[in-house]
Parts: C-alpha cells; structure tokens; sequence
C-alpha cells in the first residue's frame, strides 16, 4: 500500500510523462486511459485515500478503476475527468460515479502544489456498471451544458482540497 504523498507524487509524474502523447491526440478518444499510462490507478489510489479519511464516506465501498473522460493540460493546471467505478463488501455489483480532480502545480513543477478532488454527485444516485455500459456519455457528455464541462454545474457530494507547501 502506498502513502498519499507517494500516490500524489506517481499521479503527477504519470500525468507529466504523458502530457505531450495527450495533447498530440487528433480526436479526444472516449477514454483516456491507454494514452495515459498508469494515471487512472494513480488517480483512483489517491482518490479513495482521500476519501477514508472523510467522515461521510461508507467503509465498506471500496473503488476499483476509473474511466478518464477528458483529461486538459493548462498553462497552471491540469483538469482530469472521470468516471470512477466501485463496489462494496458483500457484493459483485459495481457502480459508477462522476468524479473530477484539478492539480495546480508547484511553481518549479516538480509536484502539486495543491489539488481538488469532486466526487460523486449529491442529488443523482451511483449508475449501476451495466447501465453505465449501455449509455457511457450519462455522467459527462449526457450531462454537462457545453464541450467545456464546467464542474461547476454539478452537486459534487464529497469534496477533498489539499493545499501544499512549495
């Protein structure tokens, strides 16, 4: 098992080593995944490491893998999308939940100095895995009012911000 800093650290680096193999993309493909190495296990480690520490999350879900639906390189961010797949004790049945996460930087760009994850939507239910299967665009695509996808316009029920000393 791997300690916050050493997934914060494996997401940044991943995402880095894969900036330039994103952008030189000609069509944004349904699933960032492949272009990204191993940024989708980074993402989801450090996301659940975040959220077992929050009060307001249920110990017995764990999360599996995500789907990275967009992924935006900025001049002093990086936007990921995703969809995040889970499921809890007891059960085969797996779920699906919007997440998104926004890493600022260091100023020397050696690592973050802060980020935000979003996590799950507050008034619309986990979808079901095999429902998601059958219409992949319902947390994203079928959801947002525009291509930009603004986080914004969405309820995020847990919310994790981490602010860090250059």
């Amino acid at each position: 098992m791997r300690t916050i800093a050493e997934l914060e650290e494996l997401l940044f680096e991943e995402l880095r080593s894969t900036k330039q193999n994103i952008k030189e993309l000609n069509y944004p493909p349904l699933y960032y995944n492949e272009t990204s190495g191993k940024s989708s296990l980074y993402f989801t480690s450090l996301l659940y490491e975040n959220l077992v520490g929050n009060s307001d999350w249920d110990k017995r879900k764990w999360l599996d893998d995500s789907l990275l639906t967009k992924i935006v390189f900025e001049e002093n961010r990086y936007r990921v999308w995703a969809v995040v797949i889970s499921g809890r004790e007891g059960t085969t049945k797996q779920w699906t939940d919007p997440a998104y996460f926004e890493i600022i930087p260091s100023t020397n760009f050696s690592g973050f100095s802060e980020y935000t994850y979003l996590f799950a939507d507050k008034y619309v239910e986990s979808l079901d895995y095999k429902e998601y299967s059958r219409n992949r665009a319902y947390w994203d695509k079928g959801f947002y009012s525009n291509e930009n996808w603004d986080p914004s316009e969405r309820d995020w029920d847990l919310i994790t911000h981490i602010h860090k000393s250059d």
